[in-house]
């Protein structure tokens, strides 16, 4: 299932890369467009958040850096014992 997010794109990064301790085995970074959201409140304030979207296509959204722009995306979750996430990625 995927969905649509809309804001303003502010920067397009790649992390570092990463390596393994025990085999030395090198992955390569990854890269993610950082976002900000308006969301609404229900006191009819707005609350800017920023989010990060991993994509496997950054060059794709580099035309959209500062300006708004709807990106669409899919949503997970992982858990690893008693820790738990979400984690955001561009349907590419």
């Amino acid at each position: 299932m995927s969905f649509q997010v809309s804001g303003q794109i502010l920067n397009i990064y790649q992390r570092d890369d990463f390596v393994d301790r025990s085999t030395g085995e090198v992955t390569k970074g990854k890269h993610y467009i950082q976002i900000l959201v308006q969301v609404p409140l229900d006191n009819g304030e707005t609350r800017f958040e920023q989010f990060e979207i991993g994509t496997k296509s950054p060059k794709k959204y580099e035309e959209f850096k500062g300006k708004k722009h709807i990106l669409p995306i899919t949503i997970g979750f992982w858990r690893n014992g008693d820790r738990a996430g979400i984690y955001y990625n561009t349907v590419d």
